[in-house]
């Protein structure tokens, strides 16, 4: 997000947030423009979260989401929404095109389980030793 053309403007160091809305807002004119309607279905999906921390829920000397097994089952658990969700859900929302909106971050937060965590082919031995340092939770 370091530097942004719009137009014939460069910015430098958008604020990402607002970035990701003139993006989405650009991607959703385009829809608006250029597809059909009729002929058409559109979906958007939300961001898929993210477990760094297992303090997040309620496992403070956890290992992120590496051997993580079952999803979240505290009842008192609420997760953060990432700020893109409500930005997505207003650009959206102010289409002229249908577009329907998949909402996975919600319930995804609830899937510390669902990483790839250390099982990635992407992983060299070492690396799948240190779960900590190197555990995929994206």
């Amino acid at each position: 997000w370091d530097l942004i053309w719009e137009g014939n403007r460069l910015y430098r160091n958008m604020d990402p947030m607002l970035a990701y809305r003139k993006g989405l807002t650009t991607w959703a004119n385009w829809i608006s423009t250029n597809i059909d309607p009729k002929r058409s279905l559109v979906f958007f999906s939300t961001t898929s979260p993210k477990h760094y921390s297992s303090s997040e829920w309620n496992e403070p000397n956890g290992h992120r989401c590496y051997n993580q097994k079952d999803p979240v089952q505290s009842a008192g658990y609420r997760p953060p929404m990432p700020a893109q969700v409500p930005i997505a859900k207003q650009v959206l929302h102010m289409t002229k095109f249908p577009v329907t909106l998949l909402d996975i971050t919600g319930l995804s937060e609830f899937r510390k389980d669902g990483h790839p965590s250390v099982y990635s082919t992407d992983f060299k031995g070492g690396q799948r030793k240190d779960p900590d340092q190197f555990a995929d939770c994206s």
